[in-house]
């Protein structure tokens, strides 16, 4: 690359940086928009405190499956136990940099969306969905672990 596109900082999106002021949104102008707007291509962290929440699976708080044969449950469980790892710590769901979904079918995710949706409103953590063969238990569909910048 040469020119004056190669002396330039790379340009980051102006988007706010919600209710966090450590977090800042990075989409840059040279690439595609985030499918559905429903994640982020990067998430600048200011210095701080880093959470950093273990794969979650839906499981409530003794122990029983949530949601068999039912993804979009399975999914609700999985960021309520994500929500309350984070407010064990001082953090809220709005503080989430990085989210790795693992699910056992692609096809899944439609189901889970919405609730994605609801429990993250406009805030759009940068992400990561990959489909596996199976995960702790045959009946669990999905795992998520988050990065969170703590406030």
């Amino acid at each position: 690359m040469s020119g004056a596109a190669q002396d330039q900082p790379p340009q980051h999106s102006a988007e706010p940086a919600m209710s966090n002021p450590r977090i800042s949104l990075v989409n840059p102008p040279t690439m595609a928009a985030p499918i559905n707007n429903s994640y982020s291509n990067g998430m600048k962290v200011a210095a701080g405190n880093l959470l950093f929440v273990a794969g979650q699976v839906a499981l409530d708080r003794e122990g029983r499956m949530v949601g068999v044969g039912d993804p979009a449950a399975q999914m609700e469980q999985v960021l309520k136990n994500i929500q309350a790892v984070c407010e064990a710590s001082g953090a809220a769901l709005q503080d989430v940099v990085k989210l790795t979904v693992y699910v056992t079918d692609m096809r899944l995710l439609a189901a889970m969306g919405p609730v994605r949706k609801r429990f993250f409103g406009e805030h759009r953590p940068a992400s990561l969905a990959l489909q596996v063969a199976g995960l702790f238990a045959p009946e669990m569909v999905v795992e998520v672990e988050a990065v969170v910048a703590v406030p």
